[in-house]
């Protein structure tokens, strides 16, 4: 008989957006190979096993729809069957898995709590026997995401969070014939790091060109490594009025400023006046027990003399070859058909990834990274792909196109 053991894991949260194989397959595959070997994994991992349970009777409205979601149980996420209706398919949440034999108990007393370490939390919980087992976190106002599988009886892995955000976390316990699903989540956990002005932005920079009579451009910034949730910046323009002689505190006037949401590092900034000095300042903010606390302000002074109109046609023509090389690897596996679709990323941004065929089916999906695999391809028919960059400081956002025939 087992005995009540208490596990102590810390997950690295790592949100995983498209991802081509499913952590609980990865999670079975593992436990039944765990003597064998890579090599073992390696033929799980490409030919998995069917996932336990059964659907249900799809009776809502939504269910009736003609929506071919999947062809196979493999192309639905997690734990998820691909189950017919009168209509289509659809990716569901199979029924009756707490009465399939064999499958691991679902974990239960999850909670999360404050770590010795600063900026980081611990995920804790309750589970009889051997298994393995796949963590989810979630901010409290956004949706679950995976964070990671741990191996057996692991030794604690630290999450890094941020000051003054709610987590959350649920677990679910993965043997080699499958899980039961995942847990209850834990009660909301929020850190709060003692009040401290957060760092100030670096590597500020202007990006503009002349025209129509007024200097229009890109004012962006970077924010360095930092445990504390930056909530906003403040950014403010001014005018220097006054001849080189004058102290640079004095002589200007304050021409704009723009309150920016976290998220975002640049601005766009309109009719600056030709042949003039401006400053430019930027400051990180937090709201600390309703308290706001600012950064140090970052500076950069411009001089829209050196803005010119043929730099914006010289800046056109370099921004419009800004293409994204996209590739493409159809796989065969089961009898299905897959594309793996690749291109170089950059930092920071996403990607929105559209498909349609000639066979009529039109998707979209929104990702950061550098891949996506597109399942359940019909035969015979031709897809055309478009990655399109969704960075919010670049002006002229890369896109790239791929076109390719199924056999």
């Amino acid at each position: 008989m087992y005995t009540l053991e208490r596990l102590l894991f810390v997950a690295v949260v790592i949100p995983i957006f498209g991802e081509s194989r499913n952590l609980f397959t990865i999670a079975r595959c593992d436990s039944m190979c765990h003597q064998e070997g890579k090599e073992c994994k390696e033929k799980c991992y490409s030919n998995p096993p069917e996932k336990p349970g059964q659907c249900g009777n799809q009776s809502y409205p939504f269910f009736k729809s003609c929506i071919e979601e999947c062809h196979f149980n493999k192309d639905c996420p997690g734990l998820d069957l691909c189950c017919s209706n009168e209509c289509g398919k659809t990716c569901q949440m199979p029924i009756n898995l707490e009465n399939t034999p064999g499958l691991p108990d679902i974990p239960t007393n999850v909670t999360v709590s404050k770590s010795p370490d600063l900026g980081t939390m611990l995920v804790d919980w309750v589970h009889p026997g051997d298994s393995m087992f796949v963590v989810e976190m979630k901010e409290a106002s956004g949706p679950w995401q995976t964070a990671h599988k741990t191996p057996r009886l692991s030794h604690p892995i630290k999450i890094p969070i941020q000051s003054g955000v709610e987590y959350m976390a649920r677990v679910a316990a993965v043997n080699g014939l499958g899980s039961k699903g995942f847990s209850n989540s834990s009660n909301p956990f929020t850190q709060h790091l003692e009040a401290k002005p957060p760092e100030m932005p670096e590597n500020l920079s202007f990006k503009g060109v002349l025209k129509n009579g007024s200097v229009s451009g890109l004012f962006s910034w970077q924010l360095p490594r930092s445990d504390q949730h930056v909530t906003r910046y403040l950014v403010v323009w001014t005018q220097r009025i006054a001849d080189d002689k004058t102290p640079l505190h004095k002589g200007s006037k304050e021409v704009h400023r723009k309150t920016i949401p976290h998220g975002k590092s640049c601005v766009r900034i309109k009719y600056l006046k030709p042949n003039a000095l401006y400053t430019f300042h930027v400051q990180a903010q937090i709201i600390h027990d309703k308290t706001k606390i600012s950064s140090k302000r970052a500076t950069l002074n411009i001089n829209t003399t050196n803005y010119t109109s043929n730099s914006h046609r010289i800046g056109s023509k370099q921004r419009s070859k800004q293409k994204i090389q996209v590739h493409y690897n159809i796989l065969q596996k089961n009898g299905g058909l897959s594309a793996e679709i690749s291109w170089k990323s950059r930092k920071k941004s996403k990607y929105e990834i559209s498909w349609e065929s000639i066979c009529g089916k039109k998707r979209k999906v929104i990702i950061t990274g550098s891949q996506y695999s597109i399942t359940a391809l019909d035969r015979n028919c031709e897809y055309v792909v478009v990655v399109k960059e969704l960075s919010e400081c670049k002006k002229r956002r890369r896109v790239g196109k791929v076109t390719f025939r199924t056999d």
